[in-house]
């Protein structure tokens, strides 16, 4: 047990930052009581090959040239110092998202009244600067660059892998072979499965690490029954502030029949797919329909109609 579970016992419950990761996989439900239902849950858990470190950066001057300035002089530093680590300046991007006066007000004395004026007192630079990297060991080095260049707002780490389809179509070959397993366990059983409609449903998600971060407090108080003792009554006691903890929280393995790489040790991007086959009876066929032409007569002839 870690504190994340003993911050659950004391009535706190471990949350995602975003549950919006979690793998949904769709149930299907039976057809009726005859149908026969297979479920083939899978997840692959894949090592991200690149990252990408996306910093904002917040420059105030009393002008447009200071304030640009010194956001100049901030980026060359960091680029100087991530040029060091390997990583050169065709791997930055940099976007300008604000550029905006700062005002104050000032007061315009009058006789019998006062008025207060926005006036401009400096300028507002605010860009984000993404690093791209394909190494995961850099990235403390990346961020001490970045703070000996006064930024310190790291925004997120995106991450991906060269090839998106293959995990997945990996973890599909690998879900249609323990459905033939599952298959062959229940004809050996005496069911016949050959005689039923096959009906198949599959679905997928992809759940990158940004989505995966949960939080928690783990705190143990002391007891109050001391103080009572030597002072006679209710202590007064100053309680320090609880720190909220961060990790990375992947999807549990536990409810899936076939995992992919299950031990994990970092941040991975999570393919999960659900494969369900109901097999229901085939419709019984019904007589073709018999049709016969009365002439005036009142003789009847079979009439034969073209599929």
């Amino acid at each position: 047990m870690g504190n994340a579970v003993y911050g659950q016992g004391r009535g706190g419950q471990p949350r995602a930052v975003n549950a919006g990761g979690r793998s949904a996989l769709t149930t299907a439900q039976p057809a009726d009581d005859q149908a026969i239902t297979l479920r083939i849950n899978g997840l692959a858990n894949v090592a991200p090959t690149t990252f990408v470190a996306v910093f904002n950066l917040l420059q105030v001057g009393t002008t447009p040239e200071t304030t640009t300035s010194l956001m100049r002089e901030r980026i060359r530093a960091f680029t100087r110092s991530l040029a060091g680590l390997g990583i050169d300046s065709t791997r930055l991007r940099l976007d300008v998202i604000s550029f905006v006066p700062r005002f104050e007000l000032q007061a315009e004395k009058r006789v019998f009244s006062k008025r207060f004026n926005e006036v401009p007192t400096g300028y507002e630079l605010q860009q984000t600067l993404s690093v791209l990297y394909h190494n995961d060991a850099l990235a403390p080095a990346i961020l001490r660059s970045a703070a000996l260049a006064e930024i310190t707002d790291l925004v997120k780490v995106d991450v991906s892998i060269a090839d998106p389809l293959k995990p997945a179509e990996q973890l599909r070959e690998q879900c249609l072979l323990a459905l033939k397993a599952r298959e062959r366990a229940y004809v050996a059983a005496g069911f016949r499965l050959d005689t039923l409609l096959h009906r198949p449903t599959e679905s997928s998600a992809t759940a990158y690490p940004v989505s995966r971060y949960a939080s928690y407090q783990a705190a143990a108080r002391p007891s109050l029954e001391a103080g009572r003792s030597l002072l006679g009554g209710q202590p007064t006691v100053t309680e320090a502030p609880q720190t909220t903890a961060y990790y990375y929280n992947p999807v549990a393995p536990d409810q899936y029949d076939v995992v992919i790489n299950p031990t994990v040790t970092g941040p991975v991007i999570q393919y999960s797919y659900s494969l369900t086959v109901q097999y229901v009876p085939r419709p019984a066929r019904r007589a073709p329909k018999k049709y016969l032409l009365l002439n005036s007569a009142g003789e009847t002839h079979p009439l034969e109609l073209a599929p």
